[in-house]
């Protein structure tokens, strides 16, 4: 009789304790679930709103020259530098100078290419890291005024307004770190550009010599 007894408890017990395991599977199944769903939802509201960004900004305006300044500072494994830098637009053509903190020139450039612009400030890539950013055909000239109507090949993460936070890669990370507004325009403050080997960060501080087309 107390031999049944037992048996009958112990036959209880791992009972309800398969029942509890059961449901926390299902438990644990309808969290992943639902913060998928969540996610999704999330990378739609996030594609809505970075179109918006794109009608609300520096697309609209159709600004065709304008002169934007700021620094740039390079880090590297073995060295650091500080520099400073001009891009000059005037209709199809763009001109990027950078000059060393002696002010002589270092760098210039018409094309945006990032790779060709890493490439003049001495940075020297893998082989994985050049095919990757050489596929990417990435345009450093939107990218400082984070003009995503440009920038539509790419993987961009934005905030809840639809202002561009990141622009994802497999060997490249874009960082739109801050933002602020110049003449009425909004435009990136910070911008930070990393991978393995180095880390670019742009700030602009000059927003001038506007000229609107009709």
């Amino acid at each position: 009789m107390t031999d049944s007894f037992i048996q009958y408890t112990n036959y209880c017990k791992n009972y309800f304790i398969q029942k509890l395991h059961l449901s926390s599977r299902y438990l644990l199944i309808l969290v992943i679930f639902s913060q998928l769903l969540v996610t999704s939802c999330t990378i739609n509201q996030s594609i809505d709103a970075s179109a918006g960004w794109a009608d609300r900004q520096i697309a609209t305006y159709k600004i065709n020259k304008y002169r934007l300044k700021g620094s740039v500072s390079l880090e590297l494994r073995d060295r650091s530098t500080m520099s400073s830098f001009e891009l000059n637009k005037n209709n199809d053509l763009s001109i990027l100078v950078v000059r060393n903190f002696i002010g002589q020139e270092i760098l210039t450039d018409d094309s945006g290419n990032i790779l060709s612009i890493l490439d003049k400030l001495g940075i020297k890539l893998s082989n994985k890291e050049f095919e990757e950013i050489s596929s990417l055909d990435i345009d450093l000239f939107s990218i400082l005024l984070a003009d995503i109507s440009k920038l539509d090949n790419y993987n961009i993460a934005v905030d809840k307004y639809g202002a561009p936070k990141r622009i994802i890669a497999h060997q490249l990370d874009i960082f739109f770190e801050s933002y602020q507004s110049i003449n009425n325009v909004v435009i990136p403050r910070k911008i930070r550009i990393t991978s393995d080997d180095f880390q670019l960060t742009i700030v602009n501080s000059v927003f001038d010599n506007m000229k609107i087309s009709s």
